[in-house]
C-alpha cells in the first residue's frame, strides 16, 4: 500500500511542482553498501547494487545539489534541495564500487570508519551473525531459550538475532556470535573471509586523495549509551588517535548504530571534546538547514526506489512528521 502511493504521487507530477518552492531542508542519506556479488553475509547491509546506485544518483542529482562537509558550515535555505551522502562501517566496496561511481559524477560523500575494526579485520556482530545463518543446516533451532525458523527465509532470522543481541546485549556482540556458532556447530567467518569484506588502510587513504571525506564511527562500533563515561571517552579518543596515526585527517563523527538510545547528552560532548565539528545520528530525520547544529545532524535512510526520492527530496516535512508519528507508536 505504501509503495503504491509513494509511486502514485511520483507519476502524479506533484512532487515537482512542490520542488519549485526554494528548499529549507539537508537530506544526509546513509548508505552502507552497494555490491553486485552475492555476499555470505548480512544481505541487510547491501542496499543497492552498482547499476541501481549509479541511476539513483544520477535521478537526484538533476533534481539537487549534492554537498560536502565543508560546506555544511556555510550552508542557506533556498534553491534546489539539497544532499548529502555518507557511507558507514568501511565496508571494501565504498572503494571498489561506490567512489568510481561518485568519482565520474562529480559527488561527494563521507566515509565513515571504525578503526579498531579495520585493524582487527573483524565485522561487526550482525555479519557475523548473518554468516553463520546461512551456513546453519536445520531450519529451525532453538537460541537461548527462543525458538528460530528459517522457514520464513534467512533475512527475517538474521533481523531478529541482530536486533536482540543489540537489545539484550548491546556491547556483547561478541560473546553472542561464540555462543550461537557453538549452538549452531559453526566454525564463525574467519579473519581472511571478513578481512575481503573490509576497507584497507591503504584504500582509506586513496579514499581521502580522491577528495572523499573520512569521519570517526567510534573505535570498534560499539553502542556508546552501554559504556560509562570513561570509557565512552577511551572509545572515542583512540578512534581519534589511530586515524591521525594513519594521517587521515577526521572532522566528522557518526554515533555507531546512530539511533536516540546509543548516545547521550555526555556522549555528545566527548565527542565535541574530541575535537570533532561536526556530529551525525540516526532517527531519519532531515533537518532545517536554517537552523542546523553542526553537533547534531541527523540522517535519512537510503531509498530504494526512485518514487520515494521523489517523495523525500519534494516533501521533506511531511517525511519528519512522519518519522516522529512512527516512533511515536
Amino acid at each position: 500500500m505504501t509503495q503504491v502511493f509513494f509511486e502514485s504521487l511520483h507519476r502524479s507530477g506533484i512532487p515537482f511542482v512542490a520542488r519549485l518552492l526554494p528548499s529549507r531542508h539537508l537530506l544526509v542519506l546513509n548508505f552502507h553498501r552497494v555490491r553486485d556479488e552475492a555476499s555470505p553475509f548480512h544481505d541487510g547491509m547491501i542496499e543497492l547494487n552498482s547499476k541501481q546506485f549509479s541511476e539513483h544518483m544520477a535521478w537526484i542529482a538533476r533534481r539537487a545539489d549534492f554537498v560536502n562537509e565543508e560546506s555544511l558550515h556555510t550552508l542557506k535555505s533556498g534553491g534546489r534541495p539539497k544532499v548529502m551522502l555518507t557511507f558507514d562501517d568501511g565496508y571494501s566496496d565504498a572503494h571498489e564500487v561506490v567512489a568510481p561511481i561518485l568519482e565520474k559524477a562529480g559527488i561527494p560523500a563521507s566515509f565513515f570508519v571504525a578503526p579498531g575494526m579495520l585493524d582487527q579485520r573483524k565485522l561487526g556482530s550482525w555479519d557475523r551473525i548473518a554468516y553463520l545463518v546461512k551456513k546453519c543446516p536445520v531450519k529451525k533451532f532453538q537460541f537461548r531459550g527462543r525458538d528460530f525458523s528459517l522457514e520464513d527465509g534467512i533475512r527475517s532470522a538474521c533481523l531478529e538475532l541482530g536486533d536482540w543481541s543489540q537489545a539484550s546485549l548491546p556491547d556483547r556482540g561478541d560473546e553472542f556470535v561464540t555462543d550461537l556458532a557453538s549452538t549452531l556447530g559453526i566454525a564463525p567467518p574467519s579473519r581472511e573471509e571478513q578481512s575481503r569484506e573490509m576497507l584497507t588502510w591503504d584504500q582509506v587513504r586513496d579514499l581521502c586523495r580522491r577528495g572523499f571525506s573520512i569521519g570517526c564511527h567510534g573505535l570498534s562500533h560499539r553502542v556508546l549509551s552501554s559504556l560509562s563515561l570513561e570509557e565512552q571517552e577511551e572509545e572515542i579518543l583512540r578512534a581519534r588517535d589511530r586515524l591521525t596515526e594513519e594521517k587521515i585527517s577526521a572532522g566528522s563523527f557518526a554515533y555507531p548504530f546512530g539511533s536516540p538510545e546509543t548516545y547521550s547528552w555526555e556522549t555528545r560532548q566527548a565527542v565535541l571534546r574530541a575535537g570533532f565539528k561536526l556530529i551525525f545520528s540516526f532517527s531519519g530525520q532531515a533537518p532545517k538547514i536554517s537552523g542546523i547544529d553542526p553537533s547534531r545532524i541527523d540522517r535519512v535512510a537510503f531509498k530504494s526506489t526512485l518514487a520515494k526520492y521523489d517523495f523525500l527530496l519534494s516533501f521533506p516535512s511531511a517525511h519528519n512528521f512522519a518519522q516522529r508519528f512512527r516512533r511515536s507508536l
